[in-house]
This record gives structure tokens, C-alpha cells and sequence, in this order.
């Protein structure tokens, strides 16, 4: 039987032989081999999307499952501290801080009720303790080491975030605060005041440029803040909503309005005073016009269109007789 190299080389097509896929729950039996091991795919939906959309019944229901009177975050970050983790030298280097889906719940059979201030002498069972932890998953507290998995009673690693359900807990509160309806004559006349002495211009540089008379989301989501008394979350609502009918632009013509602490991020917002941006269209001259007047421009405009036609005209074939 010829040899794959003398196959390849008298040109025939050679298949590499690649083992077949092994069943997670067979082939794996609840080990984690590293980041990208058989069966990720099928779990992808994991911890991505979980602890996002908490809304207020959730998160009743974790209380009420975990006998929870108080601060629920509090509570939780003190059960999470308690468990002991550990670095895992795994196949792509190692995971610090992690502590096995198994581990986990021996941990919280043994200590969870105790770690809560149950003082009643009710023990927890494993499924009553796996029932806890995929609540506390489903909140964004455990997650995967890889990101890749759900909660399981298996030796899969998980690192402990108690400051995720905090997160969760102010997104339920702002979902349910309702933002203010404006009309576009009332957004105006906030804009106004805005441009008015609102907000402090200043001069700040983005994307290597210099912009004059512009200011940051943040300061914008403050200021709204403090004119409509309401969350920071809904602020940035009616941001958005300015930025959308046009009262207020991005310096770099974004379309998102963003409440960001600096002009670093895309949440720069600029006051709309009738000055653009006008890029030349004969060089690489951009985005100044915040520091000039458009006659200015438009000479610039004319002085580089000149030249071009004086570069073309040069390279034109001469025509005439010999």
C-alpha cells in the first residue's frame, strides 16, 4: 500500500483521519479539558446572555429561595466569599480563582445555609443546593471559566461574580422606571437651556483632532439628570433622543449618543451652533471646521482645487503638429 506522501505526491487526494465527535456526556463525563473542548458549542448560549435581563420577579424569586430578608447583594456577595477557590493548570494555561461545578454545591450542602444565617437547623440537600446555584447563575454570580457553559453538577470550572447581581439589580430598577416623554418642542427648549450656560463648552480633542464648544455624555446625562429628576438611565434615553432630532451632534458624526466619563470613547456630543464638519476633498485635511469659519473653508476648498487642476493640466498630452 503506497504511502500518504507518495499518495500526495502522484496526486492523489489524501483525508486526514479525524477521530469522531465524543458525546459530552460519554466521552467527557463532566470534565473540563480547556477552553474550546467537545460540547462548548452546545452550551454556547451559556452565561453570555444569563444575569442580563434580571427583572424583578427573578430576582424575588432568588430571595425568597435563598430565605433572603435584606440586602440581597450583600448576602450573596457573603455566601460567594466563603467558597474557597483555587488555579487550575488546564491544556491553553492556567484558570486562577476557580472553583468546580461539584466542589461548589459539597461546599454549599455543607456550609450554605450556615453562610446565609439559617439559625432554624434546616440542611440543604444537593438538589436543593444545585437549584440555588443555577439561580445564582442565572443572575451572572457563577460563571464558566471560558464563558462557554451553563451551571452543572460536574467537574466544570466556574469563577464567582457576587457583583453581578448588584449590576442586575439597578438594571430592574431602571427598567421600571419609565423614562419622561418629550416632545420635539420640549427637547428644544431643553437643548436651549443646555446651550445656554447648561453645560461648560470647552475644548477638547478626539481622534487626534481638537474640538471647541463641545462637552461629554457624562456631563450631559448629569445635567439631565438634575433638569428632569430622573435616573441616570433614563437621561441617557433622552440624550439620545436630542442626538436623533438633531440638537446635539457627535464630533465625529457617531450615531449613538453614550454616557462616557471622556472624550476617549465615542460619547463626545458637541452643541449644534451651525458649524459642521467639512472635509476636504483634495487632501487630508479634516473635521476643523469647529475652529474656523466656513469662508475659511470653503478658501482652503478653492486653494486645493486649484492646484489639482494645475497638477492635471501638467500631466495633459501635448497636441499640435510636428
Amino acid at each position: 500500500m503506497a504511502s500518504p506522501s507518495a499518495a500526495a505526491s502522484s496526486g492523489v487526494a489524501v483525508r486526514r483521519w479525524t477521530p469522531p465527535p465524543v458525546p459530552v456526556a460519554e466521552g467527557l463525563a463532566g470534565h473540563d479539558g480547556g477552553a474550546g473542548s467537545a460540547g462548548d458549542d452546545d452550551d454556547g448560549e451559556s452565561v453570555a446572555s444569563a444575569g442580563c435581563g434580571q427583572d424583578g420577579a427573578e430576582l424575588a424569586e432568588l430571595a425568597e429561595l435563598l430565605r433572603i430578608e435584606g440586602d440581597l447583594a450583600e448576602s450573596v456577595a457573603v455566601l460567594l466569599g466563603r467558597v474557597p477557590t483555587s488555579t487550575v493548570e488546564l491544556v491553553h494555561g492556567p484558570w486562577h480563582d476557580v472553583v468546580a461545578g461539584c466542589e461548589l454545591l459539597d461546599w454549599l450542602v455543607e456550609n450554605g445555609p450556615a453562610a446565609l444565617g439559617w439559625d432554624d437547623g434546616t440542611m440543604w440537600n444537593r438538589a436543593l443546593a444545585y437549584k440555588a446555584a443555577c439561580a445564582l447563575a442565572g443572575a451572572g454570580c457563577i460563571v464558566h471559566a471560558s464563558g462557554r457553559r451553563r451551571f452543572a453538577d460536574a467537574r466544570y470550572y466556574y469563577r464567582l461574580e457576587p457583583r453581578a447581581l448588584a449590576k442586575g439589580i439597578r438594571q430592574a430598577a431602571q427598567s421600571q422606571d419609565s423614562p419622561p416623554v418629550l416632545g420635539a418642542s420640549e427637547l428644544g427648549a431643553l437643548c436651549a437651556r443646555m446651550a445656554d450656560g447648561g453645560i461648560e463648552l470647552g475644548s477638547h480633542s478626539y481622534h487626534l483632532t481638537r474640538y471647541t464648544d463641545s462637552f461629554t455624555g457624562a456631563e450631559a446625562a448629569s445635567w439631565l439628570m438634575a433638569q428632569l429628576g430622573c435616573s441616570r438611565h433614563n437621561a441617557q434615553s433622552v440624550g439620545a433622543a436630542m442626538l436623533r432630532a438633531g440638537l446635539i451632534r457627535h464630533v465625529n458624526n457617531a450615531q449613538l449618543f453614550s454616557d462616557q466619563p471622556s472624550f476617549v470613547s465615542p460619547a463626545v456630543a458637541s452643541a449644534s451652533r451651525g458649524r459642521r464638519v467639512y472635509p476636504c476633498p483634495y487632501c487630508a485635511w479634516k473635521a476643523f471646521a469647529t475652529a474656523v469659519s466656513r469662508e475659511a473653508v470653503l478658501e482652503h476648498i478653492a486653494l486645493c482645487r486649484k492646484v489639482a487642476d494645475q497638477v492635471l493640466a501638467s500631466h495633459r498630452p501635448r497636441t499640435g503638429s510636428a
